[in-house]
């Protein structure tokens, strides 16, 4: 093993042991810290208003709160709100004796998430619960949503690229580049535009389920809701719109390859994988990282698109049996050890780097060790173990497997079957970060 191999792995084994006991790019939601009345608070006569302390700003546009009596009558809410720093101040209009509850719905103003809440105050009397709100509205997996984007990126980005920079060279050095141009290239394109259309319709559907958290209702009702102030007035809304417009030019020069001219095919492929990948800045500038500095917004990017080259890498290695097929049995192992050697090489330093940028954010956002006993701390939990299981089998292939295949004592076809099996587990980790990113640490 070389000095800077060792090296590499001390890094990414420290750095996944702190991450698993700090937190990837998951704790920017705003969070009510306390409120004038109270929760619970009995009070002698009915005020004059409402002060929410929260622990960063909002977007006081897209935002709602209101004061009712349990047992039914108006809203006491008396004006606009108004907002210093991050205390919000609601004038209240003068109520009678009994229970009031208060709801809120606040806009975060950094990483664009709705957050909500209720609590009870009472007035003369000891408050009860809140009342209870009627649903509306499509049920919507914010979760699933962000994991298929997730997948977009790595699918359509990360395989294109790692193709381009890893398959490819390895493939021209053992047959020579005058023969690498085959057919193959169509799996890789088509595999590419499916990831780009899915992250498409799925950043479609997760801004219109951000929206419909923001103006409420059923579904008929919101179909009339005006959401244009929303997409141009907020981060979430500008980060989706150019982020649209990215999709769809990876779209076209994905189509551009399939029926442009072939010389020009693999720089249209590459440029797609390049152009795709970059998509990730869009979640990047809306989410968590977003409420905080430039800075962690590029710790967060390098923290996905090093898991996105991770994944798209996978993919390819795992659809490795169609890249060999057409060569002969005596090159058909060279091959893929190359491919195999290449990309291990390549993945530790991914892994690195995605481990270290964990550890960055775990050190600048994390609350140690509360945050384990909320359900973000057991997403955490279970992306940490998913991540090293598939850290140990790219170990297993880097160091086990590729001699075996260059001695000839390994197979081929089992290859494809342990890399499936770690390119799950990848996913699988991908899953619990999407679930991480609508979760806050502090419950």
């Amino acid at each position: 093993m070389s000095r800077s191999t060792r090296v590499a792995l001390i890094v990414a084994g420290a750095a996944i042991f702190v991450t698993g006991r700090g937190a990837l790019p998951a704790s920017a939601h705003a969070t009510l810290e306390r409120a004038i009345p109270s929760a619970h608070a009995r009070l002698d006569r009915s005020p004059s208003s409402l002060l929410l302390f929260f622990d960063q700003p909002v977007a006081l546009s897209f935002s709602r709160v209101t004061v009712m009596a349990n047992g039914g009558g108006p809203d006491l809410v008396a004006g606009s709100m108004s907002e210093i720093r991050t205390e919000v101040l609601v004038p209240l209009r003068p109520g009678s004796k009994g229970t009031y509850t208060v709801r809120w719905r606040m806009l975060s103003a950094g990483d664009g998430h709705v957050v909500q809440g209720a609590f009870s105050y009472g007035v003369g009397v000891s408050p009860a619960a809140p009342a209870a709100l009627a649903g509306g509205g499509p049920p919507v997996g914010a979760d699933v949503l962000r994991w298929l984007i997730f997948l977009g990126l790595a699918v359509a980005g990360g395989t294109l690229l790692i193709r381009a920079a890893v398959l490819r060279p390895a493939l021209a050095a053992i047959i020579g580049r005058g023969e690498t141009a085959t057919t193959e290239w169509k799996r890789a394109a088509a595999v590419a535009l499916v990831g780009a259309a899915v992250a498409l319709h799925a950043d479609l559907y997760g801004f219109l389920t951000s929206a419909h958290s923001v103006t409420g209702g059923k579904v008929a009702q919101f179909a009339d809701a005006q959401i244009q102030p929303l997409r141009a007035e907020t981060r979430f809304g500008v980060a989706w719109t150019w982020t649209t417009f990215l999709w769809l030019a990876v779209i076209g020069l994905i189509v551009a390859a399939w029926i442009g001219d072939e010389h020009r095919r693999e720089v249209l492929l590459a440029s797609a994988g390049a152009l795709a990948l970059a998509g990730g800045l869009g979640l990047s500038t809306s989410g968590h990282a977003a409420a905080a500095s430039p800075a962690r917004i590029v710790v967060d990017f390098v923290h996905l698109a090093a898991a996105a080259l991770w994944m798209g890498g996978l993919v390819e290695l795992a659809t490795m049996g169609l890249l060999v097929r057409g060569l002969s049995p005596d090159v058909r192992p060279r091959v893929v050890a190359a491919c195999l050697e290449r990309f291990s090489a390549l993945a530790l330093w991914l892994i690195v780097a995605m481990a270290g940028a964990g550890l960055y954010l775990a050190l600048v956002q994390a609350r140690w060790p509360a945050g384990f006993e909320t359900a973000w701390g057991a997403a955490l939990i279970t992306k940490s173990a998913l991540a090293a299981g598939a850290i140990a089998l790219g170990a297993f292939h880097r160091w086990r497997v590729i001699p075996r295949i260059r001695a000839a004592t390994g197979s081929v076809r089992a290859v494809g079957r342990t890399i499936s099996l770690e390119a799950a587990l990848v996913g699988a980790a991908l899953l619990a970060a999407a679930v991480l990113t609508n979760l806050p640490p502090r419950g």
